[in-house]
């Protein structure tokens, strides 16, 4: 990547944080913003070849939380890393078997054994997620959409945080050799 696209992705991405705060703030839905974030978590983290679908083949969102349904359905068919975005609603307590990110709400666990899975993101809204080995955990503080990373916890499911998103994040837990 050269400097200038490296400086302007970088830029987007601060944007994009921001955006989400103000839209918190001014209480425009936060589903939306939420929605948003996990998107570029997906977009600004790389995954090994043999992870990523087949040409044709979809990258699949799934989400535990049917609030944000609408949220979510309204980025199908944008594209990360060259495939379009598919967006699935998982069951009640079911893992997140064929996805490549997975998002759970505060009220929601994840389910025991999904952060043993290779090559899923894992995105969680429960306090302390990440600090527990997950991998991000998102959550809105004082009205403003903050997140949190192990990189320790990306790297062991084959996936590699940019150090874009790990500049953004309000912490970051592991280490991080970049």
């Amino acid at each position: 990547m050269s400097a200038s696209s490296f400086r302007a992705a970088a830029l987007a991405l601060a944007a994009l944080a921001w955006q989400c705060g103000a839209h918190a703030q001014q209480g425009a839905p936060e589903h939306a913003a939420k929605a948003a974030l996990v998107f570029h978590f997906a977009v600004f983290t790389s995954w090994p070849a043999e992870a990523l679908p087949a040409p044709g083949e979809p990258f699949v969102l799934c989400y535990a939380d049917e609030r944000m349904t609408a949220a979510f359905a309204s980025l199908s068919g944008k594209t990360v890393h060259g495939r379009r975005l598919a967006a699935r609603r998982l069951a009640a307590g079911a893992a997140p078997e064929g996805c490549h990110v997975g998002y759970w709400p505060a009220q929601a666990r994840v389910p025991p054994g999904s952060d043993a899975r290779r090559s899923t993101l894992l995105v969680a809204e429960s306090a302390g997620f990440a600090g527990r080995g997950g991998m991000i955990e998102l959550d809105v503080e004082d009205a403003r959409m903050a997140f949190e990373v192990n990189v320790d916890s990306t790297r062991a499911a084959g996936l590699r945080p940019s150090s874009k998103l790990l500049r953004l994040a309000r912490k970051v837990h592991g280490h991080v050799d970049d």
